[in-house]
């Protein structure tokens, strides 16, 4: 379904057509894009230093410093470019946060930040589609994490040639020719306090004692006991990590200057799909629903005896919820994906014919729902309770939240995906915040599992 219809979008605005072939203008980098990209290097060596190549032993203390220090970087970076933060990315900030409080395996921790994070990143600096999360969702997916970084992946490296280009064109040839003097005195000048300080903290412990273990810790957080050739390597391959985030956020910041999916190029795509008659979906549409009603009714008893407690003849409680839950998937699955092809691809003007026919496959996904509900309650009535079937349980009523939104759209417009997407990440987030575990136990102890 696209909410998207009653929504009025300034065409022309947010990007290049991707359709188009434009010469692509150029790009200019100023003094704060020189300033972050130093940042982004930072960054950069941060994320390979601590999460991929030697992890730090206290992932938690990692990730929430690194956190602490994107996102700074983000909306300071935003700030200084005049930029209004849009106010669904403090959502977006809010299950960052929720992140670090997560009950899971380091790796899910960090694939989960990852990806809040680079979507915050877009939508703090109004780079997606529509400024917010909308029916272009497949849209900004492919801006955030491929289009938008790789399309701006050397803008750190290009900001230091512009900064030195305009350095050279504007400066004394007197001056650039006295500015190596300077920098081989402060070479000369670091040797000498290398071998200076050290003999100084020996004839005086409580020489530069606070500052010097205050330089050690930071020192040994950011390089550890690293050899020289470890740090080189990490630098190195930190380079790339650096171009890919800057690259993301000059591109989020800039959009007006890429050749990315944009609102107008999104809504031609949609356009170009409005290729069905009414007639037509209303056939596939409830002829779906017949074989629903037909299945229904001629599996009754395997499928809603679950509300009698009674176990389908020759299968296990165990067998019984998990093909329940399976068949649920698929069912939700195909019927989500025909009730949104039936919207794209009716004519415009025409969404309101297919409107009963959508509003009964809604519901007899929730009478799907609702069995299968019922049976993992029964499943967890016999085994007790694990992490696993608390997920499932979640995911369940997300689902049955999703197509109960599904019905109210069908009579009051309002951004159907943006509510799906923020129920189910806060959803997510809430339940992996949560020890599943300790909950599992606490339940079987008490009903005695």
């Amino acid at each position: 379904m696209n909410e998207y219809t009653n929504t009025s979008v300034p065409f022309g605005a947010g990007g290049i057509k991707v359709s188009q072939k434009q010469p692509k203008p150029v790009k200019q980098y100023d003094k704060v894009d020189l300033i972050f990209s130093i940042v982004y290097m930072f960054l950069g060596y941060l994320f390979v230093r601590l999460f991929m190549v030697s992890a730090y032993s206290n992932f938690n203390t990692s990730l929430l410093f690194y956190t602490a220090v994107y996102v700074s970087a983000v909306l300071l970076y935003i700030r200084l470019k005049n930029i209004k933060p849009v106010s669904e990315s403090l959502f977006w900030l809010l299950m960052m946060v929720f992140v670090l409080f997560f009950k899971t395996q380091d790796y899910f921790k960090m694939f989960t930040q990852i990806a809040l994070a680079a979507y915050f990143t877009v939508t703090a600096c109004g780079g997606l589609c529509a400024k917010n999360t909308s029916a272009f969702l497949a849209a900004d997916a492919v801006n955030c994490f491929i289009l938008l970084p790789f399309e701006n992946f050397f803008a750190n490296l290009k900001s230091f040639a512009a900064a030195a280009k305009t350095r050279l064109s504007s400066a004394n040839p007197k001056k650039v020719k006295n500015f190596m003097p300077v920098i081989t005195g402060g070479v000369m000048a670091a040797i000498a306090l290398a071998v200076i300080l050290p003999l100084l903290q020996k004839a005086d412990e409580n020489f530069l004692s606070g500052p010097v273990l205050f330089i050690r810790g930071v020192l040994d957080f950011l390089f550890g006991r690293l050899e020289m050739v470890q740090i080189v390597f990490y630098a190195v391959f930190s380079v790339p990590v650096a171009c890919y985030l800057f690259g993301l956020l000059y591109g989020s910041a800039s959009r007006e200057n890429l050749s990315t999916f944009s609102a107008e190029s999104a809504l031609q795509m949609r356009r170009s799909l409005r290729l069905a008659h009414g007639i037509s979906l209303k056939i596939a549409l409830y002829t779906v629903c017949a074989v629903y009603l037909l299945f229904i009714m001629l599996q009754a008893d395997y499928l809603l005896g679950v509300f009698a407690g009674r176990l389908y003849p020759g299968m296990t409680y165990a067998q019984y919820a998990r093909s329940g839950f399976f068949e649920l998937c698929q069912v939700c699955a195909v019927n989500l994906a025909l009730l949104t092809a039936a919207f794209l691809l009716s004519k415009k003007d025409r969404e309101k014919e297919i409107e009963k026919p959508a509003f009964l496959l809604c519901l007899l996904s929730l009478a799907l729902l609702s069995t299968a509900t019922a049976k993992m309650i029964m499943y967890i009535s016999a085994y007790g309770l694990t992490e696993k079937r608390i997920i499932s349980t979640v995911f369940l009523i997300w689902l049955a939240v999703v197509f109960v939104m599904c019905i109210i759209r069908l009579k009051k417009r309002f951004n159907l995906t943006k509510a799906a997407l923020m129920t189910g990440a806060a959803m997510y987030c809430m339940l992996f915040c949560l020890d599943l575990y300790a909950i599992s136990q606490s339940y079987n102890l008490i009903f005695g599992f």
